[in-house]
């Protein structure tokens, strides 16, 4: 049986999985990449309902904040909203129902900017 420490206890998952000695800039861009595009992947899975399709982002966005972290996280989602207000057809109904900024300010807009809050508190 090993010891938990209190360092070992707040450390992310990523660093358990992925471990080194320092924070590299390009491990981090990786892991934002592959973020942003598992919440691309979960966007697209949806169960049609008005005015809001439901669709599996809460948990990814829930995943990615316990597995990454609070702050790489943050960053991952971050970058998903930049690449849906550019105009990439990265959310749930695009591009039929409009891309960028349009579509932010629509009904599911709250819940979009919510996902940067929806992480948990940690390192």
């Amino acid at each position: 049986m090993t010891a938990i420490t209190g360092s070992t206890l707040h450390q992310p998952l990523i660093d358990r999985l992925w471990p080194t000695a320092e924070r590299s800039l390009v491990r981090q861009a990786i892991l934002v990449v592959l973020g942003s595009l598992l919440m691309w992947a979960s966007a697209k899975v949806q169960v049609p309902m008005w005015p809001v399709p439901m669709t599996m982002q809460s948990f990814v966005v829930l995943v990615l904040g316990m597995g990454y972290g609070a702050r790489l996280g943050g960053a991952a989602v971050g970058f998903y909203l930049m690449q849906g207000a550019l105009g990439l057809p990265v959310f749930a109904g695009t591009p039929e129902k409009g891309i960028g900024l349009v579509y932010m300010m629509g009904p599911t807009g709250g819940y979009l900017l919510g996902f940067l809050v929806a992480r948990r508190r940690g390192p």
